[in-house]
């Protein structure tokens, strides 16, 4: 039987990042397409239902995606799912307004720390860990090699803490 009824999904990827300076998801874009793709062919996942997305470009910019968002939730195609985005910075203004909209965002990589508030982040969920998961794994490498002073290269953004 072929699948009948159609779930809309809003996704969003920051592609052209040059005037952001942010990372650049455009190989993530054909993961995720193919994965839905895979789901839209199987019979036995989401039986009667196809997944239809709608993807955009954040460029890695709260405004590009505060932009996108409200495109999305005014374009009159009701959206069960969100996923996206790539960029923390990007992430935040989204995630703390889309409980509003009975919305969930699904992030496959967006690891700022803060984005951790449930508080304020009701409905964002993510598949990649926050970043400071990683804080655990460094000490030990430090203590593996008996370093006793290390150096940290570090970029600070508004909502974003990237360490090297």
């Amino acid at each position: 039987s072929s699948k009948s009824k159609v779930l809309h999904l809003g996704g969003f990827i920051p592609m052209d990042v040059s005037s952001s300076g942010g990372w650049s998801a455009s190989g993530i874009l054909p993961a995720l397409q193919m994965g839905l793709y895979d789901v839209n062919q199987r019979q036995d996942v989401l039986h009667d239902y196809h997944l239809n997305t709608t993807w955009g470009d954040t460029h890695c910019s709260a405004g590009a995606a505060t932009k996108l968002f409200v495109e999305g939730i005014t374009d009159g195609v009701t959206k069960i799912l969100l996923i996206g985005d790539g960029c923390s910075s990007s992430t935040q203004p989204i995630a703390e307004v889309i409980p509003l909209y009975n919305l969930t965002m699904i992030s496959y990589s967006a690891g700022s720390p803060s984005l951790s508030d449930r508080q304020r982040y009701k409905t964002l969920f993510r598949m990649a860990p926050s970043d400071f998961n990683y804080n655990r794994p460094r000490v030990a490498i430090m203590k593996h090699f008996n370093w006793s002073r290390i150096a940290t290269i570090y970029q600070s953004e508004r909502s974003n803490t990237f360490s090297l």
